[in-house]
């Protein structure tokens, strides 16, 4: 590659009407957003003043000095410098007609960032925005950097993250480009910093949500904002990241690097070559046998340059021998490096050849060469690889959150509980509610993600305990919802504690079962077994068995009409089933030691003897209505009911807009202090049109030859309308404070050198019944000697998808970082982590004895 094959096909696209990229208003809404975002990244950078300094902007394109990164345009000196000669022009004509502060001391100087045309030590700040991955090798253009900069110069560079969140997990890579030779993630791009610089800021922006598609799609610039700023303490999971850091005085090393001849390169197969861009060409290997084998001279290290593009295959490379695969798939066109630091003395051979083999999303098996090159490291200072990755880790999250454990409750506490339903895939199960879901029924597609989602929404309501389905059918819907269960407790969500709700009449009304057998009790039992074992399977951390529902230490187990479908149940006991599951299950669940706690329905008798409470399930078509059993209070209620689209004529028991599930809640307030528990009925039960879910509110549907009832789900048009009353009457009932927070994680180490700059990772939760959201201010506050010395915003967004992003609920994690600069003293420096609202703690500290160490070396 040569750098006047690129400077002319990019005076071509500067010279066009829209110019390289087109004005602002030409892109999507989000990256308008994540531009805005970083230029305030820039502007908040502690630089100093740089009205005394000599400023270099790299990659000045035609919009002159500080375009981006404005508090340039105040610099005593200014140099723009481009690999392209027509954008170096016409930013020298715009400075001519604008006359900026600048002006007077402009200069301008085409480069590629191989060779800077700039002494020796006459720089005070370069700048970098956006084409450091322009660069054929950044660790020569770095090293160039660090010449150029005066002792404590600063480097500020901004590039793109190629493993953002949302790209990775998608299987694609962010931001690939025929413009991009070397894209970064966050860790490479410390590391390879970190050899010439001392790290000072680093932070993140969004300019894309996750997919071309979507950036096109979404117009909400609200939403585009908050999205833009998610991950500012997080740059390792955003797209852009924008970092400072200043020269390292002990390093005077740089990189040489050499192309690699074309008479060093054998081609074994036809020499097809293909256009590419900027008017370069790449050799195909498609055809079996093909490959490129490449004399490698003496040298520290190799790059192999490979173009990749949708088309792209899966390519091998032999060198020393060793041998690797890449995969080239990407879903845009641009470049793919092979790297081989393993420094060689002699000549040496690498081979690449196409393996003819591609992963699912590529349409062809292609392998495109396209350049080589050699590299050796010259000058004072340790190689990169000798030298300690402290400086590396110490800006990455170190460790991370395990599961916490679960807790129980007292039979006289306060608890609110839901019954869950699992039947539910695309096009299968309950299919036709009066109320359908936020999305649209299909979007309840019996996936994790959907259980996840469906389980966040429980959390919001304030559920404290979930009684899932227990039937044999849609099995795999249930294993689903436990893969959800536990993938949120990994993440450090309270999730509500959870029991098996046996469901007789769905599983023995057919053949009813007899429960005074052997066989009988076996089979009762071995329904109970299942699920657990269902549940262990997905679950499968020490502390799993812990958010199983406990009361007073026994195992909570539910059951509903066990009349007719199980006979003699007089002569079923509590032991005879507490004996099986602690034969299956004692190893796993440790409070089957202590007994069973058994809840049953009521109103419909015969029950089960040994019931230790009874409520109101399915059995009744009330508001709200009480049962006392055992001296406890147990109270129903219910939003309404309707199931005429299943049934002929049906019932209707009318929501009215929400009116009378809120004086169902006040009814159930005025009993207290009697009052122990509260069943909503229901959480999803679809088809009978009880479910509190989030739901559309402009239903209700009505399914063909259906009576014409009338109702209305929300007189606000709220779709969460039942689950914000819920979550208002169980915070007036369930004993916990109004606001409150945990940290469940942190990684501050104990040993700091002073004076570093390291990154502090920390998960906290809302542990209150209260909800996190603007206009008050929540942060992560780290106090010495009763002062705060630096504090981390709480974004109140969840960045990972779900319901109402823009609150944080109880048992909701939010994940955060931040920078923290090390005081310079030596010796112990007693620190605490605090969540504040609005300044005031609202929750316990965790104090972190640390230990000032002096600098290394």
């Amino acid at each position: 590659m040569t750098t006047k094959d690129v400077s002319c096909a990019l005076d071509a696209m500067f010279q066009r009407p829209q110019g390289l990229y087109g004005g602002l208003e030409d892109i999507p809404v989000i990256s308008q957003c994540g531009h805005a975002r970083r230029v305030a990244l820039l502007d908040r950078l502690s630089v100093g003043d740089v009205g005394r300094m000599t400023c270099v902007d790299f990659g000045i394109g035609s919009w002159g000095i500080g375009s981006v990164y404005t508090k340039l345009q105040s610099c005593a000196k200014a140099i723009g410098m481009d690999i392209s000669s027509a954008a170096l022009e016409m930013s020298r004509d715009l400075v001519k007609r604008t006359a900026p502060p600048y002006a007077a001391h402009f200069q301008v100087h085409q480069s590629d960032g191989m060779q800077i045309p700039l002494p020796d030590n006459s720089v005070d700040l370069f700048f970098s925005g956006e084409s450091i991955e322009h660069v054929k090798f950044p660790p020569r253009f770095l090293s160039e950097i660090h010449r150029v900069l005066r002792q404590d110069g600063q480097l500020v560079i901004t590039t793109p993250n190629k493993q953002a969140i949302r790209y990775e997990e998608a299987g694609e890579e962010y931001c690939t480009s025929p413009e991009h030779f070397w894209l970064f993630d966050y860790e490479e791009l410390v590391s390879m910093v970190s050899e010439f610089f001392v790290i000072r800021e680093v932070y993140g922006f969004n300019g894309s949500f996750g997919s071309h598609e979507e950036d096109r799609e979404v117009s909400d610039r609200d939403r585009a904002e908050r999205w833009s700023g998610a991950f500012e303490h997080e740059p390792h999971l955003a797209t852009g990241i924008v970092l400072r850091a200043v020269k390292r005085p002990d390093v005077s090393a740089t990189y040489e690097i050499e192309d690699v001849a074309p008479e060093r390169i054998r081609i074994s197969g036809s020499d097809t070559y293909l256009p590419l861009e900027f008017g370069l060409r790449g050799l195909l290997l498609g055809a079996p046998g093909q490959s490129v084998t490449i004399e490698r001279p003496p040298s520290d290290g190799i790059v192999c340059r490979m173009w990749c593009h949708r088309w792209s295959g899966v390519a091998q490379i032999s060198a020393d021998e060793a041998v690797a695969e890449v995969d080239l798939y990407t879903k845009v066109p641009g470049w793919r490096n092979w790297v081989s630091a393993r420094p060689t003395r002699e000549a040496s051979l690498v081979t690449l050849a196409p393996t003819g083999r591609r992963n699912a999303k590529a349409e062809s098996d292609q392998v495109i060469f396209f350049e080589a090159f050699v590299w050796r490291r010259r000058g004072r200072g340790g190689p990169p690889t000798a030298r300690p990755a402290d400086s590396i880790r110490s800006l990455l999250p170190r460790g991370s959150l395990e599961p916490q454990p679960g807790y129980g409750f007292a039979r006289t506490q306060v608890i609110v509980s839901t019954t869950v339903f699992h039947w539910f895939t695309a096009s299968d199960g309950n299919l036709l509610g009066p109320w359908p879901p936020v999305g649209g029924r299909p979007a309840w597609d019996g996936s994790p993600r959907f259980f996840e989602d469906q389980i966040k929404q429980m959390m919001m309501a304030n559920i404290d305990a979930i009684y899932l389905h227990l039937i044999d059918r849609f099995e795999d819907q249930r294993l689903a919802f436990f893969r959800a269960y536990a993938n949120l407790r990994k993440e450090g969500w309270d999730v509500p504690k959870i029991c098996p709700y046996l469901d007789p009449f769905g599983l023995w009304q057919s053949e009813a079962i007899d429960v005074g057998t052997l066989a009988g009790k076996d089979r009762f039992a071995a329904e109970y077994v299942r699920w657990f074992e269902q549940y262990f399977s997905e679950n499968t951390d020490e502390q799993a068995a812990s958010y199983l529902l406990t009361i007073d230490g026994r195992l909570a187990l539910s059951t509903w009409w066990v009349k007719h479908v199980c006979g003699q149940v007089q002569l079923f006991t509590r032991e005879e089933l507490a004996s099986r599951l602690q034969e299956a299950l004692g190893a796993r669940i440790p409070q089957l030691a202590a007994g069973l706690y058994m809840i049953t329905a009521a109103l419909i008798d015969p029950d089960l003897p040994f019931s230790d409470e009874r409520q109101i399930m399915f059995s009744g078509y009330a508001y709200a209505i009480q049962c006392v059993h055992a001296d406890l209070h147990c109270w129903h209620v219910q939003p309404g009911y309707w199931d005429q689209n299943i049934r002929a004529p049906g019932f209707l028991l009318p929501r009215d807009g929400g009116d009378a599930y809120r004086r169902a809640w006040e009814i159930v307030c005025a009993g207290l202090p009697h009052v122990h528990r509260i069943y909503v009925e229901s959480w999803n039960e679809y088809d009978e049109g009880s479910g509190i879910y989030a739901a559309d509110p402009d239903g209700p549907y009505l399914h063909p030859g259906a009576p014409a009832g009338r109702d209305l789900f929300s007189q606000a048009g709220n779709p969460f309308e039942y689950i914000d009353t819920t979550a208002a009457g169980a915070a007036r009932v369930n004993g916990r404070p109004d606001h409150a927070a945990r940290i469940l994680w942190h990684d501050l180490p104990r040993r700091l050198e002073r004076g570093s700059y390291v990154r502090l990772s920390a998960v906290v939760q809302n542990a209150g019944n209260r909800r996190w959201a603007a206009p008050d201010r929540y942060e992560l506050a780290l106090m010495a000697g009763g002062a705060v010395v630096q504090s981390c915003p709480i974004a109140l967004d969840d960045h990972r998808g779900g319901p109402r992003p823009e609150i944080v609920w109880r048992g909701h994690p939010v994940r955060l970082s931040m920078h923290l600069a090390v005081p310079e003293q030596v010796g112990a420096w007693p620190v605490s982590l605090v969540v504040t609202c609005n300044g005031e703690p609202i929750g316990e500290a965790v104090t972190v004895p640390l230990q000032l160490m002096p600098a290394a070396g």
